[in-house]
């Protein structure tokens, strides 16, 4: 006996369109997004789920800044000093990818990581996160 049927239920972004058979016992339902695309997920995923699988990995490393433009100040700063990515990985050791994830993709970098970015171009980290004009 089923306690809970979810098929036909809306879930965020997608729909529960029915169970599918399990060798374990678990429940397994097939879903569609709204992009069309068909999956199957444990009913312990459903309701944490936001999208599909594919529509993750779409959206993967599309996240906006937390606080707009500190990519972009960063970037003016390293452009007008003419500081190199790799020259600044090299004496930072905060990796290329994690700076141009920063920069371009809005990621975040831990405190400790900015900290040593902003030392080396010579701004602080205030600047950088918009909460201080250039001195």
């Amino acid at each position: 006996m089923r306690v809970l049927d979810l098929a036909g239920k809306r879930f965020n972004g997608f729909t529960v369109l029915y169970e599918v058979p399990s060798k374990n016992g678990r429940s397994r339902w097939m879903c569609r997004c709204n992009c069309g695309n068909e999956w199957v997920t444990d009913s312990c995923n459903i309701k944490q789920a936001r999208m599909c699988p594919k529509c993750a990995r779409s959206s993967c490393g599309k996240r906006m800044f937390t606080i707009p433009n500190c990519g972009k100040r960063l970037l003016d700063v390293i452009n007008s000093k003419d500081i190199s990515l790799q020259a600044l990985s090299d004496s930072t050791g905060v990796s290329r990818s994690s700076v141009h994830a920063f920069i371009y993709c809005g990621r975040d970098l831990s405190s400790m990581r900015l900290a040593r970015v902003c030392g080396y171009c010579g701004v602080t980290m205030d600047y950088i996160m918009g909460l201080k004009e250039a001195e």
